[in-house]
């Protein structure tokens, strides 16, 4: 064991233990030697990223296998110096890595390499103490193991002497949670690393040095069971132990009973038994019910606990502060059996299947039993104590009754299924199950009472073979009331027992409701919200529905969701053409009696007010996005915008006539855009632009329509012009891809919509010039196009046929929105160009270049 500082665990911190044994905590991964052991081997590998790294080599494939054979070995020497600790071992290796060469280091810079190589297998507690042992519950964990412990295995072979700078080689921390060795180890080298591994894997479960240079003491205890250093060479016995260090006590094999002590193994009473494994499990039986019976096979359902547990004596602390030890069992259940009166003993059916656990559930079935009383046994076994069984079975005394007839199997209130409430109080309704018996059933009785088993409200009443009724009553509201029938036997009319049912509650009473407005109001246009809370006596049923209705007539509802106790929250949107004024809230709601409400107490309201007053600015939107934003003097006094749409039949003719663009078809895209003033006048023109925004579907954001595909960048904002039958793209559009939306200043309201331009999909040699030839005459302008629309940066040369040029043309400058090029026939210097052959060239940053010609005329 090295001698360090004392582990600066701060156990107030302490992540909980997750799959452990049974009273262990997070720190308690080795507490004493038994049982299931995970043994983790880490091979630490340096990358040369903050130390030069010397031992280049690595760890090949056969050093590991040299390592993993020698601790395998070191872990069987364990397991056979005391059968009774039941030990078994799961291995698990890893390579992980550090920009420190560990071997170039002294001992006390382990916490560098080590917090670096916990880091590289995900753990990043700020200690990394709590790294290791959070690693090694993981790994009990993942194992299924009582203990965990992790050998860090640092690379020395191409190192002098094996040993870290300041001579240590291997050492290991009392109760772990790791142990560190070199490749060589010293002198031992990698031959005798099994003795080596073997020593330090004692101080893993607290066995203490007992060599006289460890500075050890025969005052120290350590361990479970606080086994005291009576072998230590400095004043104590002699006896040859692995302990002592030195490779001797390993392949002798020499282990002390001091030492044994401490790893926990003690046998008190000498039954071959460790005493903290010597515990007897206990057994819990359910008394059958009903008691007496007619069933002659009963079930029964038990549980069986292995979790007793030896006190914990260990004074050991190695985060330096008083201990106080967990009381720790890694006993197990391992079966449970009954027997039903002091005859052979029967396997139980562990209720998930497998005895693996130190609770477990149980249940058998107690067949082909005769009338009379019976006593019924049970008892649980575990994997560790000496006898394996409960010395004190679980007992239940049961009376078979088999002259009687069967019990009813079941009452449901109502006609169906089972209810819980009825919304009547003037009639009650059950149905139940048939009872048996050897001379059959003469007929069945029922009665009502407020508590089970009783007929205060309803005597009790024969119904001759019915397994239902129907029948009229006076209840109270409020009030719980339970059906109750017995059948009884044809000629010796024995009873069965007494069977009720669940039981009912009387509401006749509906829901009632307040509404509570968390908007502002009066509410301008968009999302509107308040809470629902539902007044009922008790539950209502599903979600309550909540809805406004406007001035003028329509009904939107809200959006619901629970928020607590009987309060939902209710979400809605007020659109532009919803209708100013008062709007009135409408309640709907069902409790679980099936009453229905509709009363909103007191009366709720809002008021609808989304117009723009004054000439300031504003927005005004609706829930689809469509919106229009008027900014300050584009208007005078008060005004209301509509944003509605349009019906298919009224666009039909100027989608059919409009080939230059695409219309989408996946959603309408068209709205009208309205205003009106505060006298009701229509307003359509602005004093400056008003901008507006539509938007288009893209849920999942690939660039392009939903359904129709079409690309995004290809779309564009289009005015209805009504006197030529056409959509007219509008100039000056901006897009906002991640808000899918296309917005432009306009100077008058009218129909818009979303189109899609026609563009090249073969880039620029669509490109065309036309008319050709062109007579400036009678033509305006020539147009050059079959540009994709969203070339970018797009610039015409014009040049004669001596290849002069004549005419620049730009964006803004001959050059629209949407890639189309006019020329109106004139250079530069504003003359008019010569009749005669030209050349142009259109030049783009994204699509190259392309070049065409064409003849002209004045």
């Amino acid at each position: 064991m090295k001698k360090s500082a004392a582990l600066a665990l701060l156990l107030a911190c302490a992540p909980a233990a997750g799959a452990a044994p049974y009273g262990a905590g997070f720190y308690d991964t080795s507490e004493y030697l038994a049982g299931r052991v995970a043994v983790n081997i880490v091979f630490v590998e340096s990358n040369g990223s903050i130390d030069a790294r010397t031992e280049t080599n690595g760890w090949t494939a056969g050093k590991k296998s040299e390592v993993i054979g020698e601790i395998q070995n070191a872990m069987n020497w364990w397991a056979a110096r005391n059968s009774a600790a039941g030990m078994s071992f799961v291995y698990n290796n890893v390579t992980a890595y550090t920009g420190y060469e560990p071997i170039t280091r002294s001992s006390e810079d382990e916490g560098l390499w080590i917090a670096q190589v916990m880091n590289s297998l995900g753990y990043s507690e700020p200690d990394y103490y709590d790294q290791v042992f959070h690693y090694n519950n993981d790994r009990r964990d993942a194992a299924g193991t009582d203990w965990s412990f992790t050998f860090f295995l640092v690379d020395s072979q191409m190192d002098a002497d094996g040993e870290f700078s300041d001579g240590f080689f291997a050492y290991a921390y009392l109760g772990g949670p790791f142990s560190i060795m070199t490749y060589d180890n010293d002198g031992y080298g990698i031959g005798y690393m099994e003795a080596v591994a073997a020593h330090e894997m004692g101080h893993i479960f607290y066995a203490l040095d007992e060599y006289a240079e460890s500075g050890c003491t025969t005052t120290e205890r350590s361990g479970y069971l606080n086994g005291l250093n009576s072998n230590c060479q400095n004043g104590g016995g002699s006896a040859s132990c692995i302990m002592r260090g030195d490779i001797g006590p390993y392949y002798t094999p020499a282990l002390c009973t001091h030492s044994q002590k401490m790893l926990g193994w003690s046998d008190l009473d000498a039954n071959g038994k460790l005493d903290v494994l010597d515990l007897q499990p206990t057994t819990a039986l359910a008394p059958y019910s009903p008691d007496p019976t007619t069933n002659t096979s009963p079930t029964y359902y038990g549980a069986a606990h292995s979790t007793a547990a030896y006190v914990n004596s260990n004074t050991y602390a190695f985060w330096g502060s008083p201990r106080t030890p967990n009381d720790i069992s890694i006993n197990r259940v391992t079966g449970a059996e009954y027997n039903v009166d002091g005859g052979a003993w029967q396997a139980a059916t562990a209720s998930d299947g497998t005895y693996d656990e130190n609770a477990e559930g149980f249940t058998f079935t107690a067949a082909a039993l005769g009338s009379g009383v019976h006593t019924i046994q049970a008892r649980a076994k575990d994997l560790y104590s000496f006898s394996g069984y409960d010395a004190t079975p679980a007992s239940d005394s049961l009376t078979i009754n088999t002259s009687n007839p069967t019990d009813i199997p079941y009452i449901q209130d109502g006609l169906g299924d089972d209810i819980d409430y009825s919304s009547s109080k003037s009639k009650v309704s059950a149905n139940w199950g048939s009872s048996s018996h050897a001379n059959g059933i003469n007929h069945y009785e029922y009665g009502l009472g407020t508590t089970p088993g009783t007929a205060n409200t309803v005597t009790w009443t024969a119904v001759g073979l019915s397994t239902w009724v129907v029948r009229n009553v006076t209840l109270v509201e409020g009030n719980t009331y339970y059906f109750s029938v017995v059948a009884y036997a044809n000629i010796t009319g024995e009873a069965s027992g007494i069977s009720t049912s669940d039981g009912f509650r009387v509401d006749t009473t509906s829901p009632t409701a307040r509404v509570i407005i968390t908007s502002p109001v009066p509410a301008p246009t968009g999302p509107f919200s308040a809470k629902l809370v539902v007044t009922e006596a008790n539950q209502v049923y599903g979600t309550p529905q909540l809805s406004f209705r406007t001035s003028g007539g329509l009904t939107v509802p809200f959006a619901m969701t629970f928020l607590t106790g009987s309060t939902w929250t209710a979400v809605g949107n007020v659109e532009s053409y919803h209708s100013t004024g008062t709007a009135t809230f409408l309640f709907s709601g069902y409790d679980r009696a099936g009453n229905l409400g509709t009363v909103i107490s007191p009366a709720a309201s809002f008021a609808i007010n989304y117009a723009l007053a004054g000439g300031s600015s504003g927005t005004v939107a609706n829930s689809d996005g469509a919106a229009v934003y008027l900014p300050s003097g584009s208007y005078a006094g008060t005004i209301f915008v509509s944003i509605s749409t349009v019906g298919a039949g009224a666009l039909a003719a100027a989608d059919a006539a409009s080939g230059d663009s695409k219309k989408i078809f996946s959603e309408d895209l068209t709205r009208e855009f309205t205003a009106r003033d505060a006298a009701g006048g229509a307003v359509t023109t602005f004093a400056s632009p008003v901008t507006l925004t539509l938007s288009y579907p893209d849920d999942d954001n690939d660039g392009r329509v939903d359904t129709d595909l079409l690309k995004e960048n290809t779309l564009w904002l289009y005015y209805l012009d009504a006197a030529a039958g056409l959509w007219t793209p509008i100039p000056g559009v901006t897009r906002n891809a991640s808000a899918n939306t296309l917005s432009a200043p306009v100077s008058h309201f009218s129909v818009y919509t979303i189109r899609s331009a026609n563009s090249s999909a073969g880039g620029m040699g669509a490109l065309r010039a036309y008319p050709n030839p062109c007579d400036f005459r009678t033509t305006p302008s020539l147009t050059i196009d079959g540009l994709p629309v969203d070339a970018l940066d797009t610039r015409a040369y014009i040049y004669n046929a001596a290849g002069e040029l004549v005419r620049t043309l730009s964006p803004g400058d001959g050059v629209d929105g949407l890639n189309v090029i006019k020329w109106d026939g004139v250079q530069k210097d504003r003359s008019a160009a010569a009749s005669g052959l030209y050349l142009y060239l259109v030049k783009t940053s994204n699509y190259g270049k392309g070049t065409g010609k064409f003849f002209i005329v004045w």
